[in-house]
């Protein structure tokens, strides 16, 4: 059996702190085989260090499958593809999904979406922080998620019709990305920023759930503060070529520096925008990745042929 699961972004800014979203541009692609030990089989070029997180995420996996089933049956998980890591696109969440999964179906257990959630969730290192990534990828759209909440939930929203999107993902890791970033939210907030942020996400929310664009766009771009712009890598660079009325705004990944750009197709031409990207990369040498992409479907299976 083929177990795939899609890319996801949990953008950074205090009110999007919550919020995940599925992009199919990338995805896990994992075989499960019925198997003599459980182990993984990388059919894919990784760096040693990614394979031994990889592999102890299944470790946890089993081990806590373990304590409360009868685990009878062994998996071999062979590795197909991956979504680059390290770049803030839930790479591994969506391996430690495909994995519970994999384990969860050829031992005919019958887990509920948040158990077999919250095991992959308990299987990651940074777990607690995970959730978006893990609910967008599961579920597939745009997700609103309520990780305090016990057990977490979440409110799944269809996107609009009219949104396109591009995707911006670095080449290499950027190291300590997370920690400067970060370092400007662990101070106090101003009575007029914290205003200006709930007034944000309101509009967000609107556009999101009312095909509202120019609702869409007020809370993006109210969200973005200037004075983390710098700290994007290549950020200005990139969007060189492209008119601030061309764009709806963007989502920065708060675990990496990739970059969402949202479109609305009634007042944009994607191939346009994306061709300019793309020239704008090349020219400049800027180590990015432009991907023309769709929101994400979520979890899905195939048996292979």
């Amino acid at each position: 059996m083929i177990i795939e699961v899609p890319s996801s972004i949990s953008p950074l800014g205090i009110s999007f702190g919550n919020i995940g979203i599925s992009i199919e541009a990338f995805r896990t692609v994992v075989k499960a085989s019925l198997s003599d030990n459980v182990e993984i089989k990388f059919d894919v070029s990784m760096h040693k260090d990614d394979k031994s997180v990889i592999s102890s995420i299944l470790s946890n996996i089993w081990r806590s499958l373990s304590e409360g089933y009868n685990l009878k049956k062994k998996v071999r998980f062979s590795v197909k593809d991956y979504i680059p890591l390290h770049v803030g696109l839930g790479s591994l969440e969506s391996i430690a999904i495909a994995f519970c999964y994999g384990l969860a179906l050829a031992n005919d257990i019958e887990l509920t979406d948040i158990e077999l959630l919250m095991i992959a969730n308990d299987a990651l290192t940074s777990k607690g922080r995970t959730w978006d990534h893990l609910m967008a990828s599961y579920y597939g759209g745009i997700v609103w998620v309520n990780p305090n909440a016990e057990p977490p939930t979440l409110i799944k929203i269809d996107p609009p019709d009219w949104l396109e999107l591009i995707l911006l993902v670095p080449k290499q890791r950027q190291a300590k990305y997370l920690e400067k970033v970060m370092e400007h939210f662990e101070r106090k907030f101003s009575y007029d920023e914290i205003y200006n942020l709930t007034s944000s996400l309101a509009s967000l929310m609107q556009g999101l759930l009312n095909d509202d664009p120019a609702s869409l766009k007020e809370g993006l771009r109210d969200n973005i503060f200037k004075n983390i712009i710098g700290k994007i890598p290549y950020y200005m660079e990139l969007l060189t070529p492209i008119k601030h009325e061309e764009y709806i705004g963007v989502f920065i990944s708060r675990f990496g520096p990739s970059i969402l750009l949202l479109l609305d197709e009634t007042s944009a031409d994607i191939d346009d925008v994306y061709k300019r990207l793309l020239d704008n990369i090349s020219q400049k040498g800027i180590p990015y990745t432009a991907v023309k992409t769709t929101i994400g479907g979520g979890l899905c299976t195939k048996h292979e042929t």
